[in-house]
């Protein structure tokens, strides 16, 4: 933990060594330190334990974010010899370039927080060439997936799903099974129309406003539907 705190790069073959230690919190110490030091030889060994999917994988997957884009490089070759989805995600938290084709293969698997990511990191990304793919989860049946594709149009401004967004807002309780998705229409409504700061400051204190009804917390517009109002 101090060499990795002296950010010494002397320390670094020391510090692969201690990858091998039979005690995980020696070996996560080591990876901790080798992530401050930044040295990039250290890269291989720290892929090879979030490709492995070690114990101590999260933490080296930590370490390996604190390198930034000089670590681009090596996760691209790893991601090419082992479609491994974690370092897929490194390189679009990173913006390799390759990012926006990374994150629609993403969205194509069938596995729901994988396509809630994809979604997520589209809007994220700004690139309209988004709009149609995000567009087209909106046909799902997981409000889920439906609310987060709302959200990530409305990031990317796409004002011209304005007509297809209205058409998801049906006769429906603002506090029931489509409450999700009307609060991502209204955010992306709220940025369209370049009102979401002024929303956010019209309320003081946690933005948006939570109310207690029996203890569960629900929101001013789920309150104001409740009260018929």
């Amino acid at each position: 933990q101090a060499l990795g705190a002296l950010r010494d790069r002397r320390a670094v073959e020391p510090l692969l060594q201690a990858l091998k230690d039979r005690t995980l919190t020696v070996r996560q110490r080591a990876i901790v330190a080798l992530g401050r030091i930044k040295d990039v030889q250290a890269l291989p060994a720290l892929l090879e334990i979030v490709v492995e999917n070690r114990r101590e994988s999260y933490d080296a997957n930590k370490a390996i974010r604190k390198y930034g884009k000089k670590a681009l490089p090596e996760i691209a070759e790893a991601f090419k010899r082992t479609n491994n989805q974690q370092l897929m995600l490194l390189l679009i938290e990173l913006k390799h370039e390759g990012a926006f084709d990374l994150l629609l293969k993403l969205l194509e698997t069938e596995e729901p927080s994988s396509r809630l990511t994809a979604i997520r990191e589209l809007g994220k990304l700004g690139d309209k060439r988004a709009t149609p793919h995000l567009l087209h989860q909106l046909q799902s049946n997981d409000a889920m997936i439906q609310s987060e594709a709302v959200q990530s149009l409305g990031k990317l401004r796409a004002t011209e799903t304005i007509p297809v967004l209205v058409d998801l807002l049906i006769d429906d309780e603002l506090y029931g099974p489509h409450s999700s998705i009307y609060h991502a229409v209204t955010d992306a409504f709220q940025i369209f129309g370049g009102i979401a700061v002024e929303i956010k400051n019209a309320f003081p204190g946690t933005y948006p406003p939570m109310l207690n009804v029996g203890g569960a917390p629900i929101s001013l517009a789920e309150a104001m539907g409740l009260l018929g109002s």
